[in-house]
């Protein structure tokens, strides 16, 4: 249930390219610079300062604790329909944010 409640309120949630002056990252384009990205450590150049506003780093980092724990008690949770969730670059490919 938790998952599904922080997946509909990152839909609240902007991605920017964070620097000088903040750049609003489409999701889609996000999307496009992540292909062939499966962790943070396979990201490199201008997308991996990406940021999530409405959405800090100490928040994302208990809902990934969550979900790690979640998977320890059952991992039969996670499917096609709700998609595993560690990092970042999960939370790009696999869920919606506001444009």
């Amino acid at each position: 249930m938790l998952y599904d409640m922080m997946r509909e309120y990152c839909k609240s949630v902007k991605l920017v390219l964070k620097g000088p002056v903040d750049i609003p990252m489409p999701i889609a384009k996000a999307r496009h610079e992540l292909v062939g990205a499966n962790k943070p450590s396979d990201v490199d150049g201008y997308i991996s300062s990406i940021e999530f506003v409405g959405l800090d780093r100490a928040k994302r980092e208990k809902m990934y604790g969550f979900f790690d724990e979640l998977n320890e008690l059952d991992n039969r949770v996670w499917g096609k329909s709700r998609p595993r969730i560690g990092h970042w670059v999960d939370l790009i490919k696999n869920w919606d944010f506001a444009n």
